[in-house]
């Protein structure tokens, strides 16, 4: 009678002794992360957690709050609820813009960005990438200007001061010529005397006859 007092007080003991197995082993899932650049920090419920590419990492199962932090993009930071499946975050984080502002002398320049066009000045809040950017300025009868600047956050505001080609005296009497014809007398001006001051025989005398007869130039 002892014998099965005892053996069943010892089953007893073993019964409170048996824990489920899911009871102390932490339940898990994978964290996948997606739509990020290489080498983004991630951070889990505010701890450093891993570096992108970021696949197979294992966390506990519930709600964390994720943040992917890297330099001139976008910071992602968001809360998800985990599962004991595989959860993909695409972060689909981007490069930080900048806004650029640009203003010519003259104005009506054709502008572009690392070869697009983007419009004509004065150009105002456009936005770009954070980081270094072509920019070219074209206009006729003036020089190119081709500049590479640096865009960090906020705006940058860049105005250049075009120059005016080179031009043969031969050119620059047609211009004039052209300009008198259309009666636009100070333009013609200015293109006779370009020509003249090169030795221009036709544009110095007909640059003569408009300052006689007061065409395009102050009485």
């Amino acid at each position: 009678s002892n014998v099965k007092k005892d053996s069943v007080k010892d089953s007893s003991v073993q019964q409170q002794q048996i824990v489920p197995a899911e009871s102390v082993v932490e339940q898990t899932a994978e964290l996948v992360i997606i739509g990020a650049p290489d080498g983004a920090n991630v951070y889990v419920d505010g701890e450093y957690f891993d570096k992108t590419p970021l696949k197979g990492a294992t966390i506990s199962i519930g709600e964390h709050a994720i943040k992917v932090v890297k330099e001139g993009y976008e910071t992602y930071e968001k809360t998800h609820t985990f599962n004991s499946q595989s959860t993909a975050i695409d972060v689909n984080i981007k490069k930080s813009t900048a806004l650029l502002n640009l203003s010519t002398n003259p104005t009506g320049a054709s502008v572009y960005v690392d070869g697009s066009y983007i419009g004509t000045s004065y150009i105002s809040g456009y936005k770009v990438e954070q980081g270094s950017h072509k920019i070219k300025i074209t206009k006729q009868g003036y020089k190119d200007i081709v500049e590479t600047h640096n865009f960090s956050s906020g705006s940058k505001n860049l105005s250049f001061n075009l120059s005016e080609k080179d031009i043969t005296p031969s050119e620059a009497y047609s211009k004039g010529v052209t300009a008198e014809n259309k009666k636009d007398y100070p333009a013609a001006v200015k293109w006779y005397r370009k020509a003249a001051e090169q030795g221009h025989a036709r544009a110095q005398c007909d640059l003569g006859f408009c300052y006689d007869r007061g065409y395009g130039v102050s009485q």
